[in-house]
């Protein structure tokens, strides 16, 4: 059940830091070293007053970086039914699982992801076989932890913007 929550909390932290202008610009800005506002830790919190970020090509709204499909997530239904999620074989008879078990495949290809791939995907989805997140606007870097991912079977993450 722990593992299940962790999966939860990793899958919740990738919509907030691909789908929210505030979120997306702090976490470049961190990642890229860059100083937002005047540098302390106030300015750099979000507060929820601002729905747009500042990128390279102008201002981005959140409607510019809106997934175009999010069925079920951050719902009370299980992260099972989530759009993009694949959990292992937890079904009867065929029918899916509501509920949270262990993600099999994360397939969220062509989806208007935007920002940094939060470390949490990479140490949380440890039974992950497939993951597919390409044809986004990711950037950033991959970490290490992608190496630990043992079931690792496919990783798609071309066209996206990854150094």
């Amino acid at each position: 059940a722990q593992q299940q929550l962790f999966h939860r909390y990793a899958l919740t932290v990738l919509w907030f830091q691909t789908s929210h202008p505030d979120v997306v610009a702090d976490t470049k800005k961190n990642q890229l070293g860059l100083t937002v506002g005047d540098g302390t830790a106030e300015s750099n919190r979000y507060d929820g007053t601002d729905n747009s970020y500042s990128d390279n090509n102008g201002i981005v709204s959140s409607n510019d970086i809106q997934w175009k499909q999010s069925t079920n997530w951050l719902s009370s239904k299980g992260l099972c039914l989530w759009h993009g999620v694949t959990c292992h074989p937890h079904e009867e008879y065929g029918v899916k699982f509501d509920g949270d078990y262990h993600v099999a495949i994360l397939n969220l290809t062509e989806n208007n992801l935007h920002g940094i791939l939060p470390r949490e995907v990479w140490v949380s989805l440890t039974k992950v076989k497939a993951l597919d997140l390409s044809g986004n606007e990711l950037e950033g870097t991959i970490g290490r932890e992608v190496g630990e991912l043992a079931d690792l079977e496919d990783l798609f993450l071309s066209s996206n913007k990854f150094t």
